[in-house]
């Protein structure tokens, strides 16, 4: 890609599951005879705010493919430049939730292949914590 010549802009998406196919998000036609989805070298970001009802300890538990960094309200708590296959849970980083409003926001590095990212919010005992998201708060 030459620069300047690729949309930058952010977009909801919205996945299922603890998975976040970036291929897919980024990518809306898959090239015949290609089995990943077709970018690569990039970087991209995603962003979602999580809504704790109480001040809380908790785990980011992440895997990506490829590196991945992660900030919860602006405070930088992993960072893992690495070219790797995505597992779910390779990382796990202890964090604080306040009450209301969390911002979370990741950044992805994308060397070639598959391109994607595992996320779960976990409780001190690495149980699931189930929280609301920003777009589920009336």
């Amino acid at each position: 890609w030459k620069t300047g010549t690729a949309k930058i802009a952010w977009k909801r998406y919205i996945s299922n599951g603890d998975y976040i196919d970036l291929g897919k998000a980024f990518v809306y036609e898959k090239i015949p005879g290609l089995d990943f989805p077709p970018v690569q070298y990039v970087i991209g970001y995603a962003a979602c705010y999580l809504v704790s009802d109480k001040e809380q300890d908790c785990i980011i538990s992440t895997g990506s493919d490829d590196g991945i960094k992660v900030w919860l309200n602006h405070k930088l708590i992993a960072s893992h430049h690495v070219v790797r296959m995505c597992g779910k849970d390779d990382d796990k980083n202890k964090a604080h939730l306040k009450k209301g409003k969390n911002l979370l926001l990741l950044k992805v590095d994308q060397d070639y292949a598959d391109y994607g990212f595992f996320l779960r919010i976990l409780g001190p005992d690495e149980k699931p914590l189930v929280l609301k998201t920003a777009n589920d708060v009336k």
